[in-house]
């Protein structure tokens, strides 16, 4: 049984004030000691620049970008799958995919070991009569963004798997799989 569980935490980094914009992180993966983190950031880009290492634009005011943290929050997502995270002032609500509840209760174990506040908002059982997954949905987003779609296509797969920094070939099976639901 496959399950989506929400989950609230404590922010991972701090934002100062003048920090505006939607935040949703796709990927969590441990780099060493901290954790890389890919996020879409809906703002300006002096706003991106302060929170990102590395950013591409990818809309108007929607880049995607990677940054690192040394959160130790970060550190425990990054051993599961998450379909994303979206980032408050004050905290961070996650949508994690879990075998079971076996591994939901690994997941609040773990959390509960480096913060307190963690809170379960839903959990719910996969339905696989869904259309999209939510991944597959991101994708198409950001490359009609990019103007994949467009005539003449203002970006190539090439450059729109790099941009997302996964392969040519994962990136194609993943819109042609999104393209014959849709």
């Amino acid at each position: 049984m496959i399950l989506y569980a929400t989950i609230k935490t404590p922010y991972i980094f701090t934002f100062d004030s003048n920090m505006k914009g939607e935040f949703i992180i796709f990927d969590v993966k441990a780099s060493g000691p901290s954790s890389r983190i890919l996020l879409e950031v809906k703002s300006d880009q002096a706003v991106v620049e302060k929170v990102c290492n590395t950013f591409s634009r990818v809309g108007k005011q929607t880049f995607l970008c990677s940054m690192t943290s040394d959160s130790k929050i970060a550190r425990v997502v990054a051993s599961y799958s998450i379909l994303r995270g979206i980032m408050f002032a004050d905290s961070v609500v996650w949508i994690f995919i879990l075998e079971g509840y076996g591994e939901l209760k690994n997941v609040l174990r773990d959390l509960l070991e480096v913060t307190k506040g963690v809170r379960v908002l839903k959990v719910r059982k996969v339905n696989s009569t869904e259309p999209l997954t939510v991944k597959q949905e991101q994708i198409v987003k950001i490359a009609l963004d990019s103007g994949f779609y467009d005539f003449p296509r203002k970006i190539t797969e090439k450059e729109l798997a790099k941009r997302l920094n996964v392969s040519q070939s994962s990136l194609s099976e993943i819109l042609r799989r999104a393209e014959k639901i849709l």
